[in-house]
């Protein structure tokens, strides 16, 4: 494991730690604890080929999610972000 990778993996880390106490949608929190222990126990066991999938895919869950509140925010008149 290249120790320049330790940042990146604590941001992504962070990042879906705050979505999963932040946004308590039923059912919602399974996919981001899922992708947490699989980050933690790849790092763990020094995979770098896990650690790469698991943090894309972490990634991925941080952008669909941003964009589905950006389109939510959007939708409402009242916030004028046209």
């Amino acid at each position: 494991m290249v120790a320049a990778s330790r940042p990146v993996l604590g941001i992504v880390l962070v990042l879906l730690s705050l979505q999963l106490v932040l946004i308590p949608l039923p059912l919602s929190n399974i996919p981001l604890a899922v992708l947490i222990l699989r980050i933690s126990l790849a790092y763990l066991e020094e995979d770098g080929v896990s650690v790469t999938i698991s943090l894309t895919a972490g990634v991925g869950v941080l952008a669909i999610n941003a964009t589905i509140i950006w389109e939510l925010l959007r939708s409402h008149s009242w916030l004028r972000l046209h």
